[in-house]
């Protein structure tokens, strides 16, 4: 799934004409008529709802159905109560919404659904990969529109941030490769007004710690089965059982629906029952009804090929590394039934 979002302004219709256009390339007009959102996403990954001026897409996963979005519209007197009624729709997408020319768009929290910006043509273009920005950029500047100088190039010292392991430490993880090609804080929407003036407004505020402990679990509950829920009306589902608390409890979840739940596990070279991982231990439970457990052991794990160069240092290890073989025997399992983030896939 890729897509941009463009304001309801006379430039969108420049720059939505440079863009490259296949078959599969997909667009929601404004009320105006004009592109607001261009790209390309599978028919069970959009959900929109119209209601007079009101207009709402949800993109990505998630349980909500068109006409459960539109029973919700006309209760927003604006779109800063947007932030409400994400609360009401569990799963993990983008939502983006108009109220007449005024737009709004944000991610998810996680972060795992992020936007990007960019200045182009005067005006502040939004899209959901920010290398799709930085190709506008580069044609829209062979178009003659003006922009940041420099705009779309690659950003080396960015690109040099990449490669800190396990990652970049924030706000460096923010950063984009591509100069001048923005991240939307996580926590923060985008928006333009009827003029397309772009601003970006806090829609998360951490909770006062106010709620009484069995209250809150409660609610952590609730919140964790409507999110594996939205998941669950895949044919089959894959997620990791490890054996610790966050994998175990979203599998016995997703073990409760009808889908198929096909549970992964590296297991470690135990040579003892006490060392067998919990995971082990919980997969007879948890693979009840429909769920079958794939296990891969180190052997199975391919090692570098034969001459592969090994650093000399006091810290180099004994044996060869070994690498996950994703997109092996686990990847053929897990094509449609993952989802980007660690744990099981339920982000």
């Amino acid at each position: 799934m890729d897509f941009l979002v463009f304001p309801d302004h006379p430039v969108t219709d420049r720059l939505a004409a440079r863009l490259p256009r296949t078959s599969a390339t997909r667009t929601i007009a404004h009320l105006s008529g004009r592109p607001w959102i261009v790209g390309h996403w599978r028919r069970e990954e959009l959900v929109t709802a119209r209601v007079g001026p009101r207009c709402a897409v949800l993109l990505g996963t998630t349980s909500a159905t068109s006409d459960a979005l539109a029973r919700l519209l006309p209760r927003l007197r604006g779109l800063d109560d947007l932030a409400e009624l994400r609360h009401e729709l569990p799963g993990s997408y983008f939502l983006l919404a108009c109220m007449g020319a005024e737009v709004r768009a944000q991610g998810s929290l996680s972060a795992v659904r992020r936007l990007h910006r960019t200045d182009l043509g005067g005006l502040t273009v939004l899209g959901s990969r920010p290398q799709d920005l930085a190709a506008l950029a580069h044609t829209a500047a062979a178009a003659g529109l003006p922009g940041a100088p420099r705009t779309g190039t690659v950003d080396e010292e960015a690109l040099a941030a990449r490669l800190l392991a396990p990652g970049a430490p924030l706000p460096l993880a923010l950063r984009t490769c591509w100069r001048a090609v923005h991240a939307v804080p996580p926590g923060h929407c985008a928006a333009h007004d009827p003029a397309g003036r772009y601003r970006e407004v806090r829609w998360w505020h951490p909770p006062e710690p106010d709620l009484p402990l069995p209250e809150a679990a409660e609610a952590v509950r609730e919140a964790l089965s409507a999110a594996v829920h939205a998941r669950t009306h895949r044919a089959t589902l894959s997620a990791d059982l490890s054996g610790s608390l966050d994998s175990t409890s979203l599998c016995f979840l997703a073990a409760r629906d009808s889908t198929e739940l096909i549970t992964t596990a590296w297991e470690g070279p135990a040579t003892r029952p006490t060392t067998t991982p919990c995971g082990a231990r919980t997969a007879p439970t948890a693979s009840a009804g429909s769920a079958r457990r794939a296990a891969t052991s180190p052997s199975r794990i391919p090692t570098p090929p034969p001459g592969t160069p090994r650093p000399r240092s006091p810290r180099t290890p004994t044996r060869p590394a070994r690498w996950p073989p994703y997109g092996t025997r686990p990847g053929c399992c897990t094509r449609r039934g993952w989802s980007p983030g660690s744990g099981p896939g339920c982000t």
